[in-house]
């Protein structure tokens, strides 16, 4: 039933944006606003990727509003999950993280609006631009080795891990897409986005499609 209700809040966001970007004389319009899901793969790049190198996996739900003269705006929800590193460098992020953890795992969840914009260039219109903006939270699931205390009271070695959540921060994108078809499209992203001093930037690729 949580979830339920939570997705039914994603979709709400996307629709509003949606309806947002409408003019009031051009809500009756066919196909102006479009909905679709994407499948994503992000590569840490920065102090990201001296945190945990590995490659991410996630996707999304989007609504794209076209706004005429080759222009589409896009309202993005995004949740992408990096898999397990052993023994990370977390030297960066003392505050969410155990001391000296032996692993690491993280996971990031971003709303944002790109808008869009076809390569006015002869023979290049399934080509275009992208520039954006998003607020996106980090988590990081971190465990290490510490003293813990059994049911008589006595210390014993063991592991401890905790769970521990940034606050929400605004982040900026830059961007490549090719529309294969009218539902299908490849993208490329650059993303970037400052916390606690550090800064957290992926080479994102991804698949859409849209309905």
């Amino acid at each position: 039933m949580q979830k339920t209700i939570r997705w039914g809040w994603l979709w709400a966001i996307l629709a509003v944006g949606c309806a947002q970007a409408l003019p009031a004389e051009d809500l009756d319009a066919p196909e102006v606003c479009r909905y679709g899901i994407r499948l994503l793969s992000t590569l840490p790049r920065q102090d990201f990727r001296d945190i945990s190198g590995r490659s991410g996996l996630g996707g999304g739900v989007f609504a794209e509003t076209d706004l005429g003269a080759g222009n589409v705006l896009e309202t993005r929800l995004d949740f992408i999950r990096y898999p397990q590193t052993n023994r990370p460098n977390a030297t960066l992020i003392p505050a969410y993280t155990v001391p000296d953890p032996l692993s690491l795992q993280s996971n990031s969840a971003s709303l944002g609006v790109d808008l869009r914009h076809t390569l006015p260039f002869p023979g290049m219109q399934r080509f275009y631009g992208s520039v954006g903006a998003f607020g996106i939270r980090y988590e990081f699931d971190s465990a290490g080795a510490s003293d813990v205390v059994n049911a008589n009271g006595i210390p014993l070695p063991g592991i401890v891990d905790t769970k521990q959540k940034t606050s929400i921060k605004l982040g900026l994108a830059v961007g490549l897409g090719f529309r294969i078809n009218d539902h299908l499209a490849l993208s490329g992203r650059y993303t970037t986005v400052g916390i606690d001093g550090v800064t957290f930037a992926t080479l994102e690729t991804g698949i859409s499609y849209r309905f």
